[in-house]
């Protein structure tokens, strides 16, 4: 009997003001107040942890979710066509359609450009989807991941792709698009990776022990005080962002220390 209250006591703890979905979380995009999940089963948002609403309620598949600098990207399939929206605030969409494939990790890039990553049985692909839809392949040198479920993008003075996923670590191309080479920087099983817009040599991987924080572009790491089994993550406005395997959000306004659930949803 004390058995079956503790077990009814943890599954309402983890759905008041949680993910109310058993679906795989995939991607996390956060903007203003807005928090955006993609799991295999479509897409939720909510604004107060109260209400989750289904984004596109006619889509129920793998759907994929990104944000940079306010802008949030959806990637999403529905019949025999994929499409993109982008949004600035919800629930405004500038959808169009795109001839790449559906891919398993989505990036935000710079002008409206989306990058898509592309789990392969030998070698994933990058794919640059532009803003009129055209679809170009990043040519990345050398034996790269296999998987790519995780994927950031930093644009600017020194460009660079992340990529990787549970099975492939850690993957970085430097320098695209000038014929970048994949450089594998991690063995750790990776569910996400976050680069920070205003330092880009600071970034954050999701892994099944915690969080990981980077000031070095990748090339060192260690923990942060996050030590859950993360999902997902994102940012905004100078606040981290990691959804943990039991659906709960937290936030920490360095990235690092003081990690917060946000919703009714406390659980230490």
């Amino acid at each position: 009997m004390a058995g079956a209250l503790v077990v009814a006591f943890l599954s309402l703890r983890r759905i008041k003001g949680s993910v109310p979905t058993d679906a795989p979380i995939l991607s996390l995009a956060v903007v203003e107040e807005s928090f955006v999940v993609a799991t295999a089963e479509g897409i939720l948002v909510t604004s107060d942890f109260d209400e989750w609403v289904p984004l596109f309620g006619d889509i129920t598949g793998v759907s994929h979710v990104a944000s940079s600098e306010g802008q949030a990207v959806i990637r999403y399939e529905k019949g025999d066509r994929r499409y993109i929206a982008r949004t600035f605030q919800l629930p405004e969409f500038e959808t169009v359609a795109d001839r790449g494939p559906l891919g398993t990790a989505v990036a935000v890039g710079r002008s409206g450009v989306t990058f898509v990553g592309v789990s392969g049985e030998r070698e994933g692909r990058v794919i640059a989807v532009g803003i009129d839809s055209a679809v170009e392949e990043v040519d990345i040198q050398g034996q790269g991941p296999q998987e790519m479920t995780a994927l950031a993008v930093v644009t600017g003075d020194s460009p660079r792709i992340y990529a990787g996923g549970l099975t492939s670590g850690l993957w970085l191309a430097e320098g695209f698009p000038e014929s970048p080479a994949w450089e594998r920087l991690l063995a750790t099983p990776i569910r996400s990776v976050l680069t920070d817009p205003e330092d880009p040599d600071r970034m954050w991987v999701g892994t099944p022990g915690g969080v990981l924080i980077s000031s070095s572009a990748g090339k060192s790491w260690r923990f942060t005080q996050n030590r859950d089994s993360i999902e997902a993550m994102s940012s905004f406005g100078g606040t981290t962002y990691a959804l943990t395997s039991d659906r709960i959000l937290f936030r920490s306004g360095n990235g690092d220390t003081n990690w917060e659930a946000m919703g009714e949803s406390v659980r230490r």
